[in-house]
């Protein structure tokens, strides 16, 4: 049997072999694709999809940081972000972990 998620088998699921992207849509459209590389290496170029080239170099930022040297110690790379169109742009990605807190009752109390 078959496990259903949100009224389809997870058989229908799939990725795409282009862009990565995970999705239940049988007419799926990849997101534009931007080149991104590190400014200190701008010929070392990596194809990334994505609606716009902040959320490029975001993605870009979080696969190069595979050792989370930006996300644990509050660190940035510089990158260069080049459009579909060929328009380019130098961009500043910043990362950092989030604290998150919750409170949750241990006894009532009657006042």
């Amino acid at each position: 049997m078959a496990t259903v998620v949100y009224g389809r088998s997870l058989s229908t699921f799939r990725k795409c072999p282009n862009c990565g992207e995970w999705d239940f849509v049988r007419a799926h459209v990849c997101p534009p694709r931007w080149q991104v590389a590190p400014a200190d290496d701008p010929d070392d170029t990596h194809p990334i999809y994505a609606s716009d080239g902040q959320i490029a170099a975001e993605i870009f930022a979080d696969l190069w940081d595979d050792e989370g040297i930006i996300a644990y110690h509050g660190g940035n790379i510089d990158v260069i972000v080049i459009s579909p169109d060929g328009h380019q742009q130098q961009l500043t990605v910043t990362g950092g972990m989030v604290a998150e807190y919750h409170a949750e009752p241990t006894q009532e109390t009657n006042q």
